[in-house]
């Protein structure tokens, strides 16, 4: 192609440009494809604007592949082609690695030069599993087609390398060498036999300890590309670490260095294998330089040529834009993981030097397109941030070099060339440009304010994330300060660039975003006033900006007209700030804000029930965080549908028979039933328990069933089991079987039976035959049951979370919200399912709603005990109330009154009793902090939903629940025992009330 060259440019012979600009330039001649560089200009000028995008995008191609081979193009043809790629397909001038793959770039893999101790402290017992592991390593970097080479430091091994030559082992040679260690630490031999690679590698060292020799004679490794140090398990703990410090200052400051600790070493080809598998190639391309995993021509790193390729791609439309972002931010974010390696070796570095150049140019031309560029507001963002970090990693560099004049001379030099810039200053000169010169100055009027300069500077800062409102009280003085403001022809007193400008729009109205933008001046302008320290000037991005001129066209507070006449340029269509997928965008402030200028936006009808959807997941979430699992008791019969007793004369009913000796007899023949075998001779008690541990049977009752009959029965005592009676309480239970059969049913039978042992501890032992003595204990016993009540036992249920919300699931009618319950109650098994959870449990939540609305079903009762119970029934219904409770709590406006302005008020217009005063907490002389307690119902101990004040006492209740106390307790206050004469709504405290929970929402 050279010699092509060289015929082309002497020869006389000329191609048409028509005929080279119809070439297919991937199937072209070599000698083709050279006519079509040394005559590019001419061939795009002949083309149309689409033509010249696909013709000149195919060159390019085709100019990098013809490189990567090796072949020499000239640098102006290079240039020219870069000229023309910059102005139609500005993305394609930076290119990933995966790029250059993809356009099959005859790409190379870098060398691997392992530098490994030998010194005798390798000596170990590990020393042999270590060698195994480092030739498996080899051999596995060998398969990928990297080229391996071993460098042995240490002991003796200076004469293996002086035997052959000085050079490098390969692999190969170093799996089949015999090396014992022994000796001192030498490393720096090691570096100089590698000082001059031809070609870029990366490098490995392992060691376990110090180099002994003078570490400051390492010498400079041009082509190290990255640095692995690996401590063997028997190292010292942090060694890695400390050899950082000796190897930076012999490679390049962007070098990674990657330290494998002693604790890391199992994973030791693991970590290598990874990191080269993903980093480990490269292109040779002339004239192109490679930053991180970014491939550009370094013609291109000239700040004005970043702009113009800035400029065109803007002039393509947001996707292009979009495209070459995303490449600018991934430049800069290699660029701020360097820095966090060692800012020191990064800010020296080639590559920090070139990228911070552009960040001014940049910064500049995103600003001029920051109201109608989604990609102009992320890199302003992101640049404005990496600019603020690396100003803190330079301050504390500066501090910690103080001795070095020259350094910090050097330093402060280059970030004030570089890196300092102004966005008051990118505001005038974009709005000089645009609108001219200001035509006077806003006056906020600071010394009016009766506040802190902390509560200033802390409202002016919660401008910055006004997609949560923070504080009420911080927004209303903010709304204040635009409320007093004035256009001024003089410039508040203060230091100049704290003064807020003002440009008149060619309709005639004030540039509004401007002024939103400079208002955190006013903070520099009231310490100066106030004679304190001032902080460091700063700005509202403009997206922050015109969130602040939605929410106060959504406020409807009173500004100054030349703010309302403004307000309609800045409110009006966004994606950006409509963007639902944007996790800002759906805070439950912001979501309000939307669906309250959805009018105004041109909000779709999709999205705004979107917006409501999210609102309604949002109180479904409050709610549930305040779910718990909960212990319900109730009483109900210990027998169903059965009477205290039987009514019956039939002594055999209450009733058991004795002889006179006490001995238990049949009621129907009084004669003697089999008698229990009672053994009180410790010896013959012993010998059945042995016995009994023997045959491992049941041979004896327990000893409380014979106490009641035997009450003189001595301790130790047993009955045998085989000879016991049968307990009284069987024994009467057989007895009324036997008189009524199946008459009654048991649980009446065992109600009788529990009432008589209830009113006389036992059931009463008769004589038989005795008529009288039976007449007179049966009448005794009917007249104890007379009022005996029936038995009654306690229930106690554990209501779960998941209980309440099968039954919400259930009893809704609305399908969103019982879709968006149960997404909440399956999300767990859902993410373990699926090995992992790919989806935020709130978006499953919507997505489980809006599914329900897409695919109805029919929702089955989900069966949950003892939901027949009232006790249960309300609780359940307490909680469905409180549930949409919580979701019309999200159908309200935004709250922007300040909750303590909400009680003043409502303290003017009715009495509170010091009881809920007493939560009422004051915090300083502008912030009020309301607590719970103060919205508590004193009856129902929730938070009052109607809020009713009785009068005379002034105590609050809820409607509902004073309504009902009253009304079985003779209108008495059941706080103060006072007579109630009246019950009356409060809606000033149900606003207060209302308030407080949306507070605690957003």
């Amino acid at each position: 192609m050279t010699e092509d060259t060289g015929h082309i440019s002497e020869s006389d012979s000329h191609v048409s440009w028509n005929a080279l600009s119809v070439l297919d330039i991937k199937e072209c001649t070599q000698s083709q494809f050279l006519e079509v560089l040394m005559n590019l200009d001419e061939i795009c000028t002949s083309q149309s604007a689409d033509e010249r995008t696909t013709f000149i995008e195919h060159v390019y191609r085709r100019m990098l592949h013809t490189i990567s081979l090796m072949t020499n193009i000239s640098l102006d043809r290079i240039v020219a082609v870069i000229k023309q790629l910059i102005t139609y397909s500005p993305v394609m001038t930076i290119l990933t690695v995966d790029d250059l793959k993809n356009m099959n770039i005859e790409m190379e893999k870098r060398s691997v030069i392992i530098h490994f101790d030998m010194s005798g402290s390798m000596s170990t017992s590990g020393f042999g599993p270590l060698v195994n592991s480092l030739k498996h390593l080899c051999k596995s970097l060998h398969d990928q087609g990297i080229d391996v080479y071993v460098s042995l430091f240490g002991g003796s091994t200076q004469g293996v390398h002086a035997a052959l030559g000085g050079r490098l082992l390969t692999s190969e040679e170093f799996k089949n060498g015999d090396y014992r260690p022994d000796g001192g630490t030498a490393f720096c031999p090691s570096f100089e036999r590698t000082k001059l690679f031809p070609t870029a590698y990366d490098a490995i060292i392992i060691s376990d300890g110090e180099f002994t020799d003078d570490v400051s004679l390492l010498t400079f490794q041009e082509h190290c590309q990255t640095v692995f140090f690996v401590a063997p398990p028997w190292s010292p703990l942090g060694i890695e670490k400390k050899h950082a410090r000796t190897i930076s200052p012999c490679v390049k400051p962007n070098v990674p260095y990657i330290g494998i600790a002693s604790d890391e070493y199992p994973q030791l080809e693991c970590i290598i294998n990874r990191f080269l598998r993903e980093n480990n190639t490269f292109a040779q391309l002339t004239g192109f330089v490679t930053i991180g995993t970014f491939v550009l021509p370094s013609s291109i790193l000239a700040p004005t040529r970043m702009r113009q390729i800035f400029i065109n791609a803007v002039a393509q439309g947001e996707t292009q834009l979009q495209a070459l972002t995303r490449k600018i931010i991934g430049l800069f974010r290699y660029l701020e993981e360097t820095a966090k390696l060692n800012f020191e070796r990064c800010i020296r570095g080639e590559d920090f030097r070139n990228l911070m150049s552009l960040v001014n140019p940049l910064i500049r031309s995103a600003q001029a397109h920051l109201e109608t560029s989604v990609a102009c507001q992320q890199l302003y963002g992101y640049l404005d941030k990496i600019v603020s970090s690396f100003a803190i990693e330079k301050k504390k560099l500066l501090k910690n070099n103080a001795h070095d004049p020259k350094f910090t001379a050097e330093l402060q030099k280059f970030w004030d060339h570089a890196m300092t810039y102004s966005e008051r200053e990118c505001i005038i000169e974009e709005n000089t440009r645009r609108y001219g010169q200001p035509i006077g100055f806003l006056n906020i009027h600071t010394d009016r304010l009766m506040c802190t300069g902390e509560i200033l500077s802390e409202a002016l800062q919660q401008l910055r994330r006004l997609y949560v409102l923070e504080s009420p009280d911080s927004l209303s003085l903010v709304f204040e300060l635009l409320s007093m403001s004035t256009i001024d022809d003089q410039p508040t007193p203060g230091p100049e660039d704290s003064r807020i400008l003002i440009w008149k729009k060619p309709d005639g109205i004030v540039d509004l975003l401007s002024i939103l933008r400079q208002l955190p001046f006013c903070l520099q302008q009231y310490q100066y006033g106030k004679n304190i320290s001032q902080d460091r000037p700063w700005t509202l991005q403009p997206m922050a900006a015109t969130r602040l001129a939605w929410v106060m066209d959504v406020s409807h507070r009173s500004f100054p007209d030349f703010i309302l006449q403004s307000l309609p340029t800045l409110v009006k269509p966004c994606k950006f700030l409509t963007d639902l997928d944007r996790d800002e965008n759906r805070e439950v402030f912001w979501a309000k804000i939307i669906r309250e200028l959805a009018p105004k936006i041109d909000l779709s009808i999709e999205n705004l029930q979107l917006v409501n959807q999210i609102l309604i997941v949002y109180g479904i979430k409050n709610f549930i965080m305040r779910l718990y699992d909960r212990s319900i008791t109730y009483e109900r019969p210990l027998y169903e549908n059965a009477l205290p007793y039987i009514d019956t004369d039939e002594p055999t009913a209450w009733c058991i028979f004795v002889n006179k000796m006490g001995e238990r007899v049949d009621p129907r023949t009084g004669e003697v039933t089999t008698q229990s075998r009672l053994i009180t001779d410790p010896n013959q008690i012993e010998s059945w328990y042995r016995a009994n541990l023997t045959a491992h049977g049941s041979l004896v009752r327990p000893r409380y069933l014979t106490r009641i009959e035997f009450p003189l029965l001595p301790d130790d005592a047993i009955e045998l089991y085989q000879t016991s009676n049968q307990k009284d309480t069987d024994l009467l239970r057989n007895q009324l079987f036997e008189l009524y059969g199946s008459s009654y049913s048991s649980d009446q039978i065992n109600a009788h039976i529990n009432t008589i042992r209830d009113q006389f501890k036992a059931v009463p032992h008769v004589i038989w035959g005795s008529t009288n003595l039976i007449t007179n204990t049966v009448v005794s016993i009917k007249e104890a049951c007379q009022n005996a009540p029936i038995i009654i036992e306690k229930v106690i249920i554990d209501v779960t979370r998941s209980n309440v919300i099968n039954y919400l699931c259930s009893h809704c009618d609305d399908l969103f919200i019982s879709g968006a319950l149960t997404g909440f109650a399956t999300y767990s098994t859902m993410a373990s399912q699926e090995g992992g959870a790919t989806i935020s449990k709130f978006d499953y939540a919507v997505e489980c709603g809006q599914k329900a609305i897409l695919e109805p079903t029919i929702i089955q009762n989900v069966r949950i005990h003892h939901l027949d119970q009232s006790s249960v029934q309300q609780y359940m219904k307490q909680k469905y109330k409180q549930l949409m409770q919580s979701i019309r709590l999200m159908a309200q406006p935004p709250q922007f009154s300040s909750l303590s302005d909400l009680l003043h008020k409502t303290q003017l217009t009715t009495t509170i009793d010091r009881g809920f005063l007493s939560a009422v907490t004051t915090e300083n002389e502008s912030q009020t902090r309301l607590n719970k307690t103060l919205f508590t119902c004193p009856i129902t101990l929730d938070i009052m939903e109607n809020p009713a004040i009785t009068t005379p006492c002034g105590h609050m209740f809820d409607m509902s629940a004073i309504t009902e106390y009253l009304k079985t307790i003779n209108n008495i206050c059941p706080v103060c025992r006072t007579t109630v004469t009246d019950v009356t709504h409060n809606d000033a405290f149900k606003t207060v009330i209302e308030a407080w929970l949306s507070h605690q929402t957003e």
